[in-house]
């Protein structure tokens, strides 16, 4: 298949496989079936019951790399526990988002969000310069070195192989200076 694309002057690029730890959802579903084995011990129809107060916790936890609930990010304020809304409603009545404060509100609320914007974008790039760190560097060719590629056969319904029948196989191919990349109108 390499050999096709190359005649064709296709560059193949191979994107990696799914990795559900890296999705951000699947990190909370995680978080959230943990929460659950804790809460729910051994009586696991009681589960739907205990949602509520897990939500109210995942919610009002302050992130490490923000520095902010994700209730803060989303509604200026932190959420109310029930005991704070059933016993002092005076509480409730000051707080609450009226009309002349609503405008300082989303102010204070839009200097948040661009404070959590930074604080996020230096965490990465820390995170980044410490994973740089720790990567070894990547081998260096020069034009005209035969380098050997590893290629997979695919293994499909269809065709009646099995993945982990199929050998890997592999190439021999020279490798060719960088195409220049850029983009010209």
């Amino acid at each position: 298949m390499q050999k096709v694309c190359f005649c064709l002057g296709i560059m193949q690029k191979f994107t990696p496989v799914y990795h559900p730890s890296a999705n951000m959802v699947e990190r909370k579903n995680r978080d959230l079936k943990t929460q659950l084995a804790v809460l729910v011990g051994t009586n696991h129809t009681d589960w739907p019951n205990k949602l509520p107060a897990i939500r109210f916790a995942m919610n009002t936890a302050k992130c490490s790399s923000t520095g902010y609930s994700a209730a803060f990010l989303n509604f200026g304020r932190e959420l109310r526990t029930p005991a704070e809304v059933s016993h002092d409603l005076r509480s409730v009545i000051q707080n609450e988002n009226f009309i002349p404060e609503v405008t300082p509100r989303v102010l204070r609320l839009a200097d948040h969000l661009k404070e959590t914007q930074e604080v996020q974008e230096k965490e990465q790039h820390r995170r980044k310069t410490t994973a740089d760190s720790k990567r070894r560097p990547g081998p260096t060719y020069a034009t005209g070195d035969r380098v050997y590629v590893v290629t997979h056969l695919v293994a499909t319904p269809r065709s009646n192989v099995h993945q982990n029948s199929t050998p890997d196989e592999m190439d021999p191919i020279s490798s060719y200076p960088p195409k220049d990349r850029a983009v010209t109108n």
